[in-house]
């Protein structure tokens, strides 16, 4: 008995001293391994690319605020000079719209004629060839409408006006947002303090890597780090990275999960996870303004240069 419980206490022991120490499946202890360097490459890769959208971001609202209203004044002006080019041709379907509608309601006034009369009345025939030729006025007439409506929709003038016009609504929500929106001044300092800090922040509660019970828990307060960070909030940020070092605790899946299954589906969903997160930044890369962002150094001085551009050109349409 003795030499047996010996034995099983060497089997046990990894140093010698007595201490037992757990065994681990080596199947399992590789997949948390490999899971785990997902989760940071995860962690890494998508803090990056809410970096990136949050410069796009930042960069469309300040170029709103910097020249939206001189934008704005451009578009109504060539809105107004394409209208008065397509003016005629307004004109000539909404003449042609009122032609049809005339024909429909005289058609209609000879039907019910025609169905409050008895085939053997006298005035029968001759209200029923009166309606045979209302109703071929009426289809000629609603050719004529499809052949004004063709005119105006394959103008050049025309397709510039719609084009125009969407571009000026557009505009026009996008800088009443930009001023309503709620943000905060940040010098450079404190604009790196932010970033590193929204990076650390995002690490500690990203919702693809925590176990599934607190998934819930982690989209809500990634949605207010995001929040947060899109409005330069810096006091919100930290707060929130404080609540996730000292009170809040997101367990990573890799720490937690000690089924060899479980650790195979969290790896393969996570590698899915990765190379959406991958295709996303490869958009960002070919996106213009992100390309533009990359190419100027002083936003400030970039802005100037624009409104003295489209100054220009507002000055030449007036």
């Amino acid at each position: 008995m003795q030499e047996t419980k010996k034995e099983t206490n060497n089997d046990l022991s990894s140093s010698g001293y007595g201490e037992v120490v757990a065994y681990e499946d080596p199947e399992v202890k590789v997949f948390k391994q490999e899971l785990k360097a997902l989760e940071e490459k995860i962690q890494d890769l998508d803090a990056l690319k809410n970096e990136q959208l949050g410069s796009i971001e930042e960069f469309n609202t300040q170029y709103s605020l910097s020249v939206g209203d001189l934008i704005e004044k451009i578009l109504k002006r060539k809105e107004e000079i394409l209208a008065v080019k397509i003016a005629k041709l307004q004109e000539t379907l909404e003449q042609e719209k009122e032609r049809y509608e005339e024909a429909k309601s005289k058609t209609q006034k000879l039907k019910e004629e025609l169905d409050a009369l008895d085939e053997s009345d006298d005035a029968y025939a001759k209200v029923y060839e009166a309606w045979e030729v209302a109703k071929e006025a009426e289809e000629a007439q609603r050719k004529k409408v499809e052949e004004a409506k063709e005119a105006l929709e394959n103008d050049e003038d025309f397709k510039e006006y719609e084009e125009i016009k969407q571009e000026h609504e557009e505009s026009s929500c996008g800088h009443k947002k930009a001023l309503e929106q709620k943000r905060f001044t940040l010098n450079d300092e404190e604009k790196k303090e932010l970033k590193l800090l929204f990076r650390k922040a995002a690490r500690l509660c990203h919702p693809d890597i925590v176990t599934q019970d607190l998934e819930d828990q982690a989209h809500e307060i990634t949605a207010q780090l995001n929040e947060a960070y899109a409005q330069n909030d810096l006091s919100r940020v930290k707060k929130i990275l404080d609540m996730l070092e000292n009170g809040v605790y997101f367990d990573a899946a890799s720490d937690k999960l000690q089924d060899a299954e479980k650790l195979k589906y969290k790896i393969d969903h996570l590698t899915e996870v990765l190379a959406d997160i991958s295709d996303d930044l490869e958009v960002i890369k070919e996106d213009e303004t992100y390309k533009t962002i990359e190419e100027i150094e002083d936003w400030d001085a970039y802005f100037a240069e624009v409104r003295e551009a489209l100054e220009s050109e507002y000055e030449a349409l007036r």
